[in-house]
């Protein structure tokens, strides 16, 4: 069953927030001049392309049009100082493809060549569309010994399909040592990287969208480079955030893509919710073990307002706020944080017996009595009656 509308709007926009923040473009061509030779670059970095592609004005306004030769191109070349190093990247765009492979290759090769960094087979990245609707990456390099390194990472198949707007992204987190492809702010998996892949692309700067070998075929808009790995849920903010220029109505989407874009906005939502919350649970360690406790305490409740958070995150910030108020001497606050905690039905039964555990405790040193009643920890062994053994 999907989220309410409510819910995902509400989703929607707090991605949306946090694409924005975090997105910064090395390069960002809109390509929607309808005329002329330059893509203007709106990243503030300066980077303009030049356009050998040939413009095509649509419903959704003007668009670049390849012809898949290698004529019709959009290109850059890199300063040394803008190229793609050894760090993550991310390229995206939108593309409505008039032809998918290219069955007709010499090479056997049925596949387009929309995007191509570097140079082979030194150091090069490309992105391609293959006859069965397959986006996919291929990046390579070769050695100090010159051998070969390589990776890739693929869509499903129809993935991409003919005359129909697609918003294509490829993610290459170099931290993580993956590749993530998604098409339509959805994740289609993700690939290892060899773990000794450590190629340096500031060897290269040519940079093109469009290529010179098995061109791309189609029109393309919205082009941009990102010299970070985005998150799913900048991707998500991406494609929702442009998705209105291309004609891309989501409750137009198949009744799959539709739920796979509600999981996908689920998961992004729970991925950065948890960030935080590590993030936050860290600051309360360093707070409670200068003995902050009040700012431990601030920081612990704005824990539990987070309902994104599963409830045994939840309940075990909440067990640390009350150990937190005993330890600032606060009992009376500590009891009425342990009632609440074992009262709490959405928690794990076990933090919940543990908070009327410690709550009992805290009421009999209250009374003047021990927290713990020796007796009721004390193992009861019954007295053997019969024993038998044999010596061999």
């Amino acid at each position: 069953m999907f989220p309410s509308s409510r819910r995902l709007l509400a989703l929607s926009a707090m991605l949306s927030i946090v694409g924005c923040l975090h997105a910064q473009p090395l390069l960002q061509w809109p390509v929607n001049e309808g005329d002329g030779k330059v893509a203007k670059d709106h990243s503030g970095n300066g980077l303009d392309g030049v356009i050998t592609a040939k413009w095509r004005q649509t419903a959704e306004g003007p668009v670049l049009s390849f012809d898949g030769t290698a004529a019709t191109q959009v290109a850059i070349t890199l300063p040394e100082d803008k190229r793609l190093g050894t760090g993550s990247w991310t390229l995206a765009a939108w593309v409505r493809p008039d032809k998918l492979g290219m069955p007709e290759s010499r090479e056997g090769q049925n596949t387009r060549r929309m995007f191509s960094y570097g140079q082979w087979p030194q150091a090069i990245i490309t992105l391609n569309i293959s006859g069965n609707g397959i986006f996919n990456c291929y990046m390579a390099y070769n050695d100090v010994q010159g051998k070969r390194i390589s990776g890739d990472a693929s869509s499903a198949p129809g993935a991409v399909a003919l005359g129909t707007w697609s918003h294509v992204v490829m993610v290459c987190d170099r931290e993580a040592g993956q590749l993530r492809p998604y098409v339509n702010g959805i994740r289609q998996g993700a690939k290892a990287l060899p773990a000794n892949f450590a190629c340096d692309y500031n060897v290269y700067g040519n940079l093109s969208f469009g290529c010179g070998w098995q061109n791309y075929s189609g029109d393309m808009g919205a082009i941009a480079v990102y010299r970070q790995a985005l998150s799913d849920s900048a991707v998500i903010a991406l494609f929702r955030e442009q998705s209105a220029r291309f004609s891309v109505d989501e409750d137009k989407l198949s009744e799959q893509e539709k739920a796979a874009l509600a999981a996908a906005v689920e998961a992004a939502a729970l991925a950065e919710a948890m960030k935080a919350y590590q993030e936050k649970s860290d600051a309360v360690s360093a707070a409670m073990a200068a003995g902050d406790y009040r700012a431990a305490r601030t920081a612990l409740r704005e824990l539990l307002t987070q309902e994104q958070i599963p409830a045994h995150f939840r309940s075990y910030a909440h067990l640390r706020l009350a150990q937190a108020m005993v330890l600032a001497g606060d009992r009376n606050d500590a009891r009425r944080e342990y009632a609440m905690i074992a009262d709490a039905g959405d928690y794990p039964a076990v933090h919940r017996q543990e908070a009327r555990e410690l709550g009992d405790e805290l009421e009999l040193q209250a009374r003047g009595l021990p927290p713990r009643d020796p007796a009721a920890n004390r193992t009861t062994i019954p007295r053997l009656t019969d024993f038998a053994a044999e010596i061999i």
